[in-house]
């Protein structure tokens, strides 16, 4: 599983899982057919994969 910083990622950003985001607040668990999607505001979204 790929580990990312988030203080590194910038909106727009995309991470697909299985992966984990981590910040110093918190951490972000991205599972398979997720990805996780920095938007303009800073906000972590996750989303289902499009096929």
């Amino acid at each position: 599983t790929d580990i990312f910083d988030g203080a590194a990622l910038v909106p727009g950003n995309e991470v697909a899982g299985p992966a984990v985001v981590e910040t110093v607040a918190t951490s972000v668990v991205v599972h398979p057919g997720q990805k996780l999607r920095l938007d303009a505001y800073g906000n972590f979204e996750i989303l289902a994969q499009s096929s």
